[in-house]
């Protein structure tokens, strides 16, 4: 980038490459936009193009120390043009892979010709098909390599899986969710798991971030139905595994289906997210139903809330529009906190949030461990009078972090539920432990506007 540049790409020579900030892109800090005071005249060019870059730095350096970010909790807008950039999914995902992918190789040159960490000989992880990128962050996390599965699919749909390198002896651990679409992957996972037993694993290891079919863990009133939850259970067992690690079940009772399971919660991450952005003292929980109040009463406890969860009767019409019309406790004047365990259409914390805010709630915020959005649940959450939607990455994110909808990993978690199981610690431990905010800020594990661009910027 040397030579002068043309008058509408104002440059900063503050890092090598410089930053290039072209006239239209646009700004949005708080709701100030910086382009609209560059084409007014009132603030020049390159003095907002400064502006800009010592705001990056700021953040950057914010998040390293293990402060609170400077632009977290506020609206944050980046366009090129019409063009959404930070907002764009693709961005966002090429960001963290990128990042990744520069961790990755820091791991193999620290390792040396294939060693992995002392306690974790012979131990191997595989990412399933559709949660390669989870994967790989549980293997950075753990300090070790990702294994391909050698998943080919036939042009009649039908696949299979073909495993590349030895695994005699070796310690397997499979992370891949069974959520949509949830028989493809339940007979994947399955698939992939005999492959590993007919080679000869020493033992084999489902991690199961959302398990599907969860919803039907038992019978509706003594209908003619399967309990599906327990048909998976079992044909995971009958395909070689010998157990699972998975978190928030949807029915505690599920763990019953299972010869060996390990339950995980996402709370363990989601708190410390969560802490930036309430008061205890003016918050209350607030149970979509009758049967959330156990795990309102949790959060509760975890985010500091004293006051007793207030909760919502609810009565379903049809699979996904749901009638509410009483509320069993006061949301006036406080900030209202909705947990779930899974949002799928949205009906339930739609109607949640909005019967709050009618009840005179002056905040809605929403935490769900499992984001499956099916249909057009992304688009009602977002027109819905809700702050903030915190949910898990326990399936492959298919929507933009955002100032309203806010992704939480849960590699951290997983990889060191992983890391007790094979060296025979407690993993029951992890049930009442949270992690530190600054843990869960690595730019390889969650998407930040500010330090992606950044990392562009400098070319890092």
């Amino acid at each position: 980038m040397s030579g002068a540049s043309p008058s509408n790409q104002p440059t900063i020579v503050k890092k090598t490459p410089a930053l290039v900030v072209p006239s239209d892109l646009t700004f949005n800090f708080g709701g100030s936009k910086l382009a609209a005071l560059v084409a007014s005249g009132e603030m020049p060019a390159r003095d907002a193009a400064k502006l800009v870059a010592d705001l990056l730095e700021r953040e950057a350096a914010a998040l390293r120390s293990g402060r609170r970010s400077l632009f977290l909790s506020s609206p944050y807008e980046c366009r090129l043009g019409d063009t959404p950039l930070v907002d764009s999914l693709e961005f966002q995902r090429a960001s963290i892979l990128a990042a990744l992918t520069k961790e990755e190789a820091r791991i193999s040159a620290a390792n040396g010709n294939g060693k992995a960490p002392i306690g974790l000989e012979n131990t191997v992880i595989i990412g399933g098909p559709r949660s390669m990128i989870l994967a790989r962050q549980v293997a950075v996390s753990l300090g070790l390599g990702i294994e391909a599965s050698g998943f080919h699919q036939f042009p009649d749909s039908e696949f299979k899986f073909k495993v590349q390198k030895s695994v005699r002896n070796q310690h397997v651990y499979i992370v891949m969710s069974t959520g949509a679409p949830a028989a493809d992957n339940i007979l994947g996972l399955c698939l992939l798991a005999s492959a590993l037993f007919r080679a000869k694993a020493a033992s084999i290891t489902a991690v199961i971030p959302l398990f599907g079919f969860g919803r039907q863990d038992r019978r509706d009133k003594g209908q003619r139905e399967p309990i599906s939850a327990e048909v998976c259970a079992k044909l995971l067992e009958k395909a070689g595994v010998g157990s699972t690690i998975t978190v928030d079940l949807h029915a505690q009772q599920e763990e019953g289906f299972f010869k060996r399971l390990d339950q995980l919660y996402a709370s363990s991450v989601v708190v410390p997210w969560v802490k930036q952005y309430i008061d205890p003292k003016s918050s209350v929980m607030l149970a979509p139903d009758a049967g959330s109040i156990k795990r309102a009463e949790s959060y509760g406890s975890l985010l500091g809330i004293k006051e007793t969860p207030v909760w919502i009767h609810k009565e379903r019409v049809g699979d996904s529009n749901v009638k509410m019309s009483k509320l069993a406790g006061s949301v006036s004047g406080k900030t209202v906190i909705i947990a779930d365990d899974l949002v799928s259409t949205g009906g339930t914390i739609v109607e949640a949030s909005s019967l709050a805010k009618k009840k005179g709630a002056l905040r809605v915020i929403v935490i769900a461990t499992h984001p499956v959005f099916a249909a057009d649940a992304y688009e009602r959450l977002r027109a819905a009078p809700i702050e903030k939607i915190i949910v898990a990455d326990t399936v492959p994110v298919q929507f933009p972090t955002c100032s309203k909808f806010e992704v939480v990993p849960t590699a951290p978690l997983l990889a060191e539920a992983i890391r007790r199981d094979h060296t025979g610690e407690s993993v029951s431990g992890l049930l009442s432990h949270t992690f530190n905010l600054k843990d869960l800020l690595a730019p390889w594990l969650t998407f930040n506007p500010l330090i992606a661009l950044q990392g562009n910027a400098t070319g890092s």
